[in-house]
This record gives C-alpha cells, sequence and structure tokens, in this order.
C-alpha cells in the first residue's frame, strides 16, 4: 500500500466517524 493509499483510507474511515465536518 503507497502513503496516498492509507492516507485516503484514514480520511475515509474519518469521514464516517465525522461526516458533519466534511458536509459544511
Amino acid at each position: 500500500m503507497t502513503l496516498d493509499e492509507d492516507l485516503v483510507e484514514r480520511i475515509k474511515q474519518l469521514a464516517e466517524n465525522d461526516d458533519r465536518s466534511f458536509s459544511q
């Protein structure tokens, strides 16, 4: 897994846990 792919997965998890911060 590349670093970019790892970051994408982390962002996806954060978005699921705190979707409100991304919707603003």
